[in-house]
């Protein structure tokens, strides 16, 4: 299912918390959705490997009640590191100018 290959094995299925101390590396995507939705220990997380698929690909689902949200990002490795992102090296520097400017409210 989910557009995977029929060679696609799931390698973990769990938590968060569990998922970044198992696999540190592959869970920023995870650890970010966790800190804004409901934590690490009720965030669920599975990684799957596909040795056909043509790049890393992240399947978000968020839910609150009856509603869910579904979206779907392939983000371009890093010319310099292919085994990081593009989206990555942006966020980080976002990230830090986000947190030293001054508190905003809405409204």
């Amino acid at each position: 299912g989910e557009g995977f290959s029929s060679e696609a094995r799931l390698v973990f299925e769990g938590n968060a918390a569990e998922a970044i101390r198992r696999f540190p590396a592959n869970v920023n995507i995870a650890v970010a959705l966790s800190l804004a939705g409901s934590g690490f220990e009720s965030t669920t997380v599975r990684l799957i490997a596909d040795p056909s698929a043509r790049g890393t690909r992240h399947s978000i689902t968020a839910r609150a009640g009856s509603c869910s949200l579904e979206v779907a990002a392939a983000p371009a490795p890093l010319r310099e590191n292919p085994r990081s992102s593009a989206l990555a090296m942006y966020s980080v520097p976002a990230l830090l100018r986000q947190l030293a400017s001054p508190l905003r409210l809405a409204g």
